[in-house]
């Protein structure tokens, strides 16, 4: 039998600063990776990733929305969904010009004429890549009562499919993000009315310009406040459709 060898380890001292800079690169060379994982998953349509903008009582105020805007391109956020009380034209067509996709309830005080949704939901159409929009429920406010849609048991689409800028929802909705059922309406009293349409995992409204988080038997239910800043302080909330993340932001914070 051949002799054995000792193995011999060799012990290397770093200074403070040296473990510093090698944690440091260690992070960076994970973020990487997970950034490159993402990506090559993205392009997989049975993955998705997605951030929105969950906004609510704009109420005009252009210079606010603008700011949140910047703020989320900053971000890679590229979509919002939001909760009514955008108010006029203008408004509107700023939201066209500046997301990917726009989720979209009327707000009791809106002043836009709807035929306006029509022009940016016909002619300004685009392929949103890594989304599954399927809507489950639509719900015109022309109708006179809340009845739910003919088509409540489509099969949930596992492919991307064209969805048009602005998804507009009437008076509220249910929709499917990335396997999660998310319901949107204006006042708090249509959440019921939501629910009623379909079990969902969120619910998003506005109307009380309160931000606020809640969750019970397994469903989130959240208001982003007032993007206006009317009566509080100017608020809206971030959504990661992968990971489950929202967060309340206050403007003037960021």
């Amino acid at each position: 039998m051949g002799k054995r060898h000792k193995a011999r380890v060799k012990f290397i001292k770093f200074s403070t600063a040296e473990l510093v800079r090698l944690l440091g690169r260690l992070k960076q060379s994970s973020h990487e990776n997970f950034t490159n994982l993402t990506r090559a998953k993205s392009k997989d349509h049975n993955y998705k990733f997605m951030k929105f903008l969950i906004i609510s009582d704009i109420h005009d105020n252009l210079v606010n929305l603008e700011k949140c805007v910047n703020w989320g391109r900053g971000e890679n956020v590229e979509n919002a969904i939001c909760c009514g009380d955008i108010v006029n034209e203008e408004t509107l067509k700023f939201l066209t010009e500046n997301f990917k996709s726009l989720y979209l309830v009327r707000g009791n005080l809106e002043i836009y004429d709807e035929t306006e949704i029509n022009k940016y939901d016909n002619s300004q159409t685009a392929v949103a890549p890594r989304i599954t929009a399927n809507f489950l429920l639509r719900n015109s406010p022309a109708q006179s009562g809340l009845k739910q849609s003919s088509h409540e048991n489509l099969p949930l689409s596992a492919e991307p499919i064209k969805v048009n800028r602005i998804n507009y929802l009437g008076r509220l909705g249910v929709f499917e993000i990335d396997g999660k059922i998310v319901g949107l309406c204006h006042e708090p009293w249509f959440i019921k009315k939501v629910l009623e349409l379909k079990k969902c995992d969120l619910v998003f409204y506005g109307h009380t310009h309160e931000p606020w988080i809640s969750e019970k038997d397994g469903r989130v239910t959240a208001n982003p406040g007032t993007l206006g800043g009317v009566f509080n302080k100017a608020s809206f909330a971030v959504w990661d459709s992968l990971s489950g993340k929202l967060e309340l932001k206050i403007l003037e914070l960021l």
